[in-house]
């Protein structure tokens, strides 16, 4: 499955609110067949989200009364990584066998099956001997297999966040294992440090484990030694992944990592800003957001955060009308309708504007609509009951 793009959107929470998980899963190192390794995101097959989210690729939305922060779009849990992104062959003629050391493109088709089949120790076996090949691609890919071999003896059921931001109960790893898988990656991306499988590969590693607040300097080590294509939306994916998990802070200090090298993408700028409003600090949040929003004025998310901190400051008229531009802009429909719904939520409120505010609950909100916007219960008052 292909990156998807990584922002945080703030969104609205009000009596309740929507949740919506979209998958994220770029192409790692790690194959499922040895590790059963699965991007430890948000809900889904691989793990149990305990903060309700609102959706969209790798960005946050506040939602309004109390924030639930949500990548923009945040991610699910994805089911186990697909085979692992195999490395160019070398020039020339490729040899008969990936055992004489040479081909490192039939290598990486030779040991995810054993894998698959249970035979740990036999791709052990096959692949440790790549390691002393002078093919650089293939002692990669040797490193490679052993990580996932390791791993295979290092799952374990993780649990992360705190009550107030939400988290995450899901797969993990764990044990000495990890510390020798992370060592075969580290190995690999000094063979092959262009191949970005292996970078994310490490990234995934530390964060499904208790080495996570390594992440933001696993990243600047990536950042400085990667040498292929520009892979923004693959390093970005990660902080939405962490904060799904309740680790905003370790999320921000990922993002202030990718800041330094896209210090002008709105993203990033609008992802930080995000976050700091989730870690209560209003007063540095504030400028990211405005600064967000002047980088991508057409961007939906970017408008709809800043409108939520205008609202959280008092400024209910700055909200509303960043509020409503936002749900002109926004292009996905599913998003557009969780929009749609907390705008009226939040028009609700207010008695100018409650008839209006609760005709777009009843329509978007459907059975999370605002109690003020329902029918009166045919049962009597409160008291009758």
């Amino acid at each position: 499955m292909a990156a998807t793009a990584s922002r945080i959107g703030l969104m609205n929470q009000h009596e309740h609110e929507r949740s919506d998980a979209r998958t994220h899963d770029p192409t790692t190192t790690l194959d499922e067949s040895c590790s059963q390794s699965s991007r430890l995101n948000q809900g889904g097959a691989g793990g149990v989200s305990i903060a309700p989210m609102l959706g969209g690729p790798a960005r946050w939305l506040i939602l309004v009364l109390g924030v639930a922060a949500c990548a923009h779009p945040p991610k699910a849990a994805v089911a186990p990584a697909p085979a692992p992104a195999t490395s160019a062959p070398p020039s020339g003629p490729p040899p008969s066998s990936p055992a004489a050391g040479e081909d490192p493109a039939a290598a990486a088709r030779l040991w995810p099956p054993l894998c698959q089949d249970g035979q740990i120790e036999k791709a052990r076996a096959i692949c440790q001997p790549w390691l002393a090949s002078p093919v650089r691609r293939l002692a990669a890919e040797g490193h490679k297999c052993l990580a996932n071999v390791e791993l295979a003896g290092a799952q374990t059921t993780r649990i992360e966040g705190d009550a107030k931001r939400g988290g995450f109960i899901g797969p993990g790893y764990n044990g000495p294992g990890v510390e020798r898988a992370m060592d075969h990656l580290t190995r690999a991306i000094a063979l092959a440090p262009e191949d970005l499988s292996i970078h994310e590969g490490r990234l995934h590693v530390a964060i499904s484990s208790p080495r996570t607040g390594e992440a933001p300097a696993l990243l600047a080590d990536s950042l400085a030694k990667y040498t292929g294509p520009d892979a923004f939306d693959a390093w970005l994916a990660y902080a939405p992944e962490l904060a799904d998990m309740g680790l905003v802070e370790i999320a921000l200090q990922y993002l202030r990592v990718l800041e330094k090298r896209y210090p002008n993408d709105h993203q990033v700028v609008g992802n930080i800003g995000a976050f700091l409003s989730m870690l209560d600090r209003r007063d540095e949040a504030l400028p990211y957001l405005r600064r967000a929003v002047e980088l991508a004025p057409g961007d939906a998310i970017d408008a709809w955060n800043l409108a939520h901190y205008l609202e959280q400051r008092g400024d209910l008229a700055g909200a509303e009308t960043l509020y409503r531009k936002a749900t002109t802009i926004e292009s996905d429909p599913e998003r557009k309708t969780d929009m749609l719904c907390n705008l009226g939520r939040f028009l609700a409120a207010r008695a100018p504007s409650r008839a209006e505010g609760c005709a777009l609950a009843r329509k978007h909100c459907g059975s999370a609509q605002p109690a003020r916007c329902r029918p009166p219960s045919k049962r009597g008052s409160a008291g009758d009951r």
